[in-house]
């Protein structure tokens, strides 16, 4: 399982877009790839269903999120 810090928009620290990074780590063998919490629930949606849509491999659901705020 594979899961990525997004800081950038939409891009790994060396420009790789997430979608093209994840199929990337598919292809090296990753069975589950996704994004963490560090742009925000909305963020990490939106990042997901682009990568769903170029990969193969398993995406984790939220099972649960609270506001904290």
């Amino acid at each position: 399982m594979i899961t990525l810090a997004v800081f950038f928009p939409e891009r790994t620290t060396d420009e790789i877009p997430l979608p093209e990074a994840c199929r990337r780590l598919e292809a090296m063998g990753a069975s589950v790839v996704g994004v963490n919490c560090a742009r925000g629930p909305t963020g990490a949606l939106q990042i997901a269903k682009k990568i769903k849509n170029v990969v193969q491999v398993g995406i984790p659901r939220c099972i649960k999120c609270i506001d904290i705020s």
